[in-house]
């Protein structure tokens, strides 16, 4: 199993994600609904993975682990965390990031 790499088809791999504003995490633990998508590349539709917390919400961090049908092309991706919360009460985006999903031999 790769350490630091997606490949296509892998199932099992935790995509964690951490909300920031200006370099500092965002306590999250107030939120009702979480997601984090995922768009791959060559026109991949977007797909959304509802996520959880890491340990409590406090630190920033959301995660949800990937099935096998998630990555299903190889190349760049994008990825972007929503969340709902209820102190503030809103619902923001993150800023996108991008990440590789290498082939199989």
């Amino acid at each position: 199993m790769a350490e630091n790499e997606i490949h296509v088809g892998d199932a099992g791999t935790t995509i964690e994600v951490t909300l920031t504003e200006d370099g500092s995490a965002i306590d999250v633990s107030t939120a009702t609904s979480q997601e984090i998508k995922i768009k791959g590349p060559k026109g991949n539709a977007v797909k959304t993975k509802t996520s959880t917390f890491v340990t409590n919400g406090t630190d920033g961090k959301i995660e949800f682990v990937s099935d096998a049908t998630d990555f299903d092309k190889e190349g760049v991706w994008r990825i972007q965390a929503k969340v709902t919360l209820t102190s503030p009460a809103g619902t923001w985006s993150s800023d996108y990031g991008e990440f590789t999903v290498f082939p199989n031999l």
